[in-house]
């Protein structure tokens, strides 16, 4: 291993506890703002969900299947000839395992887990310009202003229920598409859409800039390999 004098270890030590030390601040940052986004989503819906279910009427909201808002498709596992080193990600609903030359959509969606050893019945954003592997079904939104609302509900409300695999966890569109959700009002989708957009765009630049600190880090001890 290479080692450095002890001045340049502690001016290396000084400069990757600087970058780790902003990365946990960030990261601590985005726990919270998904806490608040969460907590108003609570605030908004969650009693009315209770009641709703519980036969009570309430003016401006209904209970409809998930297809009323959306239609669904499979993912699917990208083909040898399109993969390549940089390109579009590649997305199983996990993460991005790789990259490609081709697209399957083009803004972001919505997503299920529908498929593998643990995670079945999660939700998550897809990024854009993605390609989405068969471990997950898209949620095709009719009208995207639902996509926070959904995010945050489906997140919440035991899609593992859906599970109807017997050697391995899936969930089909079938199933997904039949499954009942409390609808609001529009208005208050709305409302909650502008504020959940505020909170996740402040979280998304602190993870660009996570991204750029983790370059940084590597940079640095690719820096100290090599001296």
């Amino acid at each position: 291993l290479p080692v450095p004098d002890i001045e340049k270890q502690r001016k290396i030590v000084k400069a990757y506890k600087t970058i780790t030390d902003r990365i946990d601040l960030k990261q601590k940052i985005n726990d919270n703002l998904e806490a608040t986004t969460y907590a108003k989503f609570q605030e908004m819906f969650q009693q009315n969900k209770a009641l709703l279910f519980s036969g009570t009427t309430i003016d401006g909201y209904s209970i409809e299947p998930l297809s009323f808002l959306a239609d669904f498709k499979y993912g699917k596992m990208a083909s040898p000839e399109i993969l390549c080193d940089k390109g579009y990600p590649i997305y199983s609903g996990y993460r991005v395992v790789g990259y490609c030359n081709r697209y399957m959509f083009k803004e972001p969606q919505l997503v299920v887990l529908a498929r593998g050893v643990s995670g079945t019945g999660e939700v998550r954003i897809s990024p854009p310009y993605c390609h989405l592997t068969n471990l997950s079904i898209a949620v095709l939104l009719k009208d995207r202003t639902y996509m926070n609302y959904l995010l945050y509900y489906l997140e919440n409300d035991n899609l593992i229920s859906l599970d109807s695999g017997s050697a391995q966890s899936q969930i089909t569109i079938n199933d997904l598409s039949a499954h009942k959700i409390m609808l609001p009002s529009y208005d208050e989708v709305v409302a909650f859409d502008n504020i959940a957009k505020k909170l996740l765009k402040i979280i998304d630049t602190n993870n660009q800039e996570i991204e750029r600190l983790e370059e940084l880090k590597t940079v640095l001890l690719t820096t100290i390999s090599s001296c």
